[in-house]
């Protein structure tokens, strides 16, 4: 027995319990692949962990858990058209690598095994490309620290005399304002491109993701390359973000290679259209997809490099410069989320690469608040209990919220949290938690609370971008996720936002008046 395989003995058969995934081989997205976690709930619903976009599939068709000791159970969650497994109709069943689980009558999958070296090449490649922008990121971080130093230590010099109002102090909270920006951009960046694979996949901005790609290319690129945008608004796919982010990522940096002596880097991302583009042959054409270009002027590609450019371990670079998994991981990232990757390339005349992905319609999508829009500010005013391990952070948040009119409780960590939540009367109207903490996580913090009060309202707050665990704390009725740092207009926002969503939910008038 090894630890990325087990096997269980049933009187019918052996089950493999190692990492698993479905493959469609048969239906729309057939060739399409979904890795699963813990738990998957296949349907057509935005909601489901993987989406079957089939009228005859119904919103939550079926779900598969896995159980203490690894093995899988598919079971059928009330579906109008049922759910098979090697021609059987079940309500649950053992699955077995192998499994061919039919949702309702047009899709077919196929239960089969994840393999773990294809996330071990995943992870290599996103470190090797890492490495390739870290020297840039350090610098750049280097840039922002020192701007903000250099003007609190001006700040600190002035007489006693100076009013906020003069112009010189209002410039010096400027650049720190916009240095810190700046950093956090970056570093943000950097987090979504590090980041692992996700357990499922979950709706992903792509005009977004462009625009932190290209945040993160202007501040570690030459200044000899020009990027240009054209990022159609209001694009997304259902998919892991980080990978995306490390596909986009990889078009870039070897566009940026291609153009040692400076050039131009064009990202497009766009709805594709019938008359305006032509989809690869393997694509199914009922379904709607984006076109995602990175396009650059360097030195382009002979027709023998393009026949292998996606090819393991194949590289034109100097020994040392890399390993040559890049574009072919690319090729397999954009193959697990139901697309297509091209190439047009001629020697001296730059390079093209064409995405195409299949488009995901958000407007069915549950609305949470997430702090990527400044949300105007009601007089709502509420007591609020917020849950901080960095004193600097929870200071600095009690501080606005205070100057906001809001009542505001501090505890340093879940277990001080708690016993606060359980001895006030009136409870705190508003927890806001943070995802990291020692002791208690943000997750088992809310579970408790929630035990104490089912109508606990919670905001999330982290300085990680990870999916799985905003579906998850979703999942138990958080209101949403507030990404540090932030604004304090983007805070007080979120605040007044989840205020709203709780007398939404029935809260008596007082709500808005802390006790």
């Amino acid at each position: 027995m090894t630890g990325a395989s087990r096997h269980i003995l049933t009187q019918d058969c052996v089950l493999d319990t190692g990492p698993a995934r479905l493959i469609a081989v048969l239906g729309a997205q057939a060739g399409r692949k979904f890795k699963i976690g813990d738990t998957a709930v296949l349907g057509r619903s935005g909601d489901a962990s993987v989406v079957l976009e089939d009228p005859e599939v119904s919103r939550n068709h079926a779900r598969i858990s896995k159980s203490q000791v690894g093995a899988y159970l598919l079971e059928d969650l009330g579906s109008k058209n049922g759910t098979l497994v090697n021609g059987l109709p079940v309500k649950s069943h053992l699955l077995s690598f192998g499994d061919k689980i039919q949702v309702g009558p047009n899709v077919t999958l196929l239960f089969a095994p994840f393999d773990p070296v294809e996330e071990q090449l995943l992870q290599r490649q996103r470190l090797e490309a890492l490495g390739r922008v870290g020297a840039g990121v350090a610098h750049d971080l280097n840039n922002m620290l020192g701007a903000i130093s250099a003007s609190m230590d001006y700040l600190g010099k002035l007489p006693g005399g100076r009013m906020l109002s003069d112009e010189e102090v209002r410039e010096c909270f400027d650049d720190i304002r916009l240095a810190a920006q700046q950093a956090s951009d970056l570093t943000r960046g950097i987090l979504k491109f590090a980041r692992g694979r996700a357990q499922a996949h979950s709706p992903v901005d792509l005009s977004g993701l462009c625009s932190d790609v290209m945040r993160l290319i202007r501040h570690t690129f030459d200044r000899a390359i020009k990027v240009e945008p054209r990022i159609q608004p209001g694009l997304s796919v259902r998919g892991d973000q980080a990978e995306l982010h490390q596909v986009l990522m990889n078009l870039c940096l070897n566009a940026r290679d291609a153009m040692p002596s400076g050039g131009v880097l064009t990202i497009s991302a766009s709805t594709v259209t019938k008359h305006g583009h032509v989809l690869p042959a393997q694509l199914n054409p009922a379904i709607p997809y984006l076109m995602l270009t990175v396009e650059d002027t360097g030195i382009g590609m002979d027709e023998g490099t393009r026949a292998r450019i996606f090819e393991a371990f194949f590289t034109t670079k100097r020994e040392g410069a890399g390993f040559g998994l890049g574009l072919a991981t690319v090729k397999e990232v954009i193959a697990f989320h139901g697309g297509q990757i091209q190439i047009e390339s001629n020697e001296g005349k730059g390079t093209r690469f064409l995405i195409f992905l299949p488009l995901h319609d958000t407007r069915n999508e549950r609305n949470s608040i997430t702090g990527a829009h400044e949300v105007p500010v009601s007089g709502r005013r509420g007591l609020i209990l917020l849950v901080d391990d960095e004193v600097v952070v929870r200071r600095s948040f009690a501080r606005l919220l205070r100057q906001a009119g809001h009542e505001v409780l501090e505890a340093p960590d879940g277990v001080q949290a708690i016993e606060l939540y359980r001895r006030r009367c009136p409870r705190p109207n508003l927890v806001i938690l943070d995802l990291d903490m020692p002791v208690l996580t943000g997750e088992e913090t809310q579970e408790r609370l929630l035990n104490i009060d089912p109508a606990a309202h919670i905001l999330f707050v982290s300085g990680h971008d990870e999916p799985g665990r905003d579906l998850m704390v979703h999942a138990r009725g958080a209101l949403g996720f507030l990404r540090k740092p932030c604004k304090a207009r983007v805070l007080l926002g979120a605040v007044s936002s989840a205020l709203g969503h709780a007398t939404e939910r029935g809260e008596p008038e007082e709500f808005t008046r802390p006790g």
